[in-house]
């Protein structure tokens, strides 16, 4: 009998030791429950609800859902399910959403970055958004915008002000009809000082860690076969110092003229005109002849203090090829560009009503050459 008694009363031990141990849970125990949660794996950018768990794999716990941004994203409870309900704008907007579980007085949480993307309504349609991080903070006065070819590499044009998301933080949010093919977006960052001359507009531009040496453009392709929105990070290693003066790189002879005449046009236009020769032009040896260059965008094709993005180095390859090749050389003249330089460079076609590259012409042709 005592036996049977020491049996039943060792079962009992062994059975409580077993419901302390189940009884026992610890933070550990529920983060690591908490880790286990997951969302769909493309949910990096999404454009459409989708749904979310409300119970644990195991242990069956209730998952809470929350995000901050509840204009962009809600939840509620659809056909048994949970759905995180998707608010699109014009606009792409990154943010968190978080999963909560609770066990007793123990709480775990785990977060997920997503990006709700803008909406694009017309399948022609395509967005870019490009996120830029700059080096440090600007000035309250300052803004940051892009210089490209989609806006006549105009930086200060408002309309491409990037949006500040954090001192050191932006974005900016552009717009593209595809239906006539590929659009190729070529552009640097710029830093913007309000109320500033538009001959100030390249002064801080973006440059190589060092803040002097020059970087390519930067390049973006969007084409039809493109992502409804494509979004872009860039990170710029230094802006160029407005105070720095950038000593002259011309090699040969450069003769510069300022207010040079352009009588085709009747708003009293003038130009700056740069007439390169190379080192071993002789101004006095009329029995030698040289094969004449008319060049655009004069303030680049010579000395990079002049220019906004870095020179062509004419000047340099043509010495080069008259020490290496044995050619004589060539005389180039230097055109400089001016806030009508989309007018001027675009021809006379009959959808283009402001164009003036008729005039622009003649005047090489009637006035500059002569």
């Amino acid at each position: 009998m005592r036996k049977h008694v020491k049996i039943i009363l060792g079962i009992i031990f062994v059975l409580l030791l077993v419901g302390c141990k189940n009884d026992t849970k610890d933070q550990k125990w529920l983060d690591d429950i908490a880790s286990s949660i997951t969302i769909d794996s493309t949910l990096n950018e999404v454009a459409s609800d989708f749904e979310v768990p409300i119970k644990t794999n195991e242990d069956d716990l209730d998952i809470t859902w929350e995000s901050k941004n509840t204009e962009a994203l809600t939840f509620e409870s659809i056909d048994s399910k949970y759905m995180a309900k998707v608010v699109q704008s014009t606009s792409s907007i990154d943010l968190e959403i978080v999963a909560s579980i609770e066990y007793e007085k123990l709480t775990a949480t785990k977060t997920f970055n997503v990006t709700i993307v803008a909406k694009v309504e017309d399948s022609n349609m395509r967005k870019l958004t490009i996120k830029a991080t700059i080096p440090n903070a600007l000035p309250e006065n300052s803004y940051l915008s892009i210089g490209s070819n989609i806006n006549s590499w105009q930086p200060s044009d408002v309309d491409y002000k990037a949006k500040k998301i954090s001192d050191t933080q932006y974005q900016l949010d552009l717009e593209f009809d595809i239906s006539e093919g590929l659009v190729t977006i070529q552009y640097k960052w710029t830093i913007q000082v309000e109320g500033a001359s538009a001959s100030d507009q390249w002064k801080q531009v973006e440059k190589g860690e060092d803040g002097v040496s020059e970087i390519d453009n930067r390049l973006i392709t969007i084409s039809g076969s493109s992502p409804a929105v494509t979004t872009v990070e860039d990170t710029v290693l230094a802006f160029a110092d407005p105070n720095y003066v950038q000593p002259p790189t011309v090699v040969g002879n450069l003769d510069i003229i300022t207010d040079f005449e352009m009588p085709q046009f009747t708003d009293g236009r003038t130009r700056t005109i740069r007439v390169w020769t190379p080192s071993n032009y002789n101004k006095d040896d009329k029995t030698k002849h040289y094969a004449v260059i008319y060049m655009q965008d004069g303030q680049n094709v010579f000395d990079t203090k002049t220019s906004f993005a870095g020179e062509w180095e004419v000047d340099e390859t043509i010495e080069k090829m008259i020490l290496e090749n044995n050619v004589d050389g060539f005389i180039v003249v230097g055109i400089d560009n001016s806030s009508k330089r989309m007018e001027e460079y675009t021809p006379n076609w009959q959808d283009q009503t402001d164009a003036e590259g008729g005039l622009y012409a003649q005047f090489i042709v009637e006035t500059l050459k002569p």
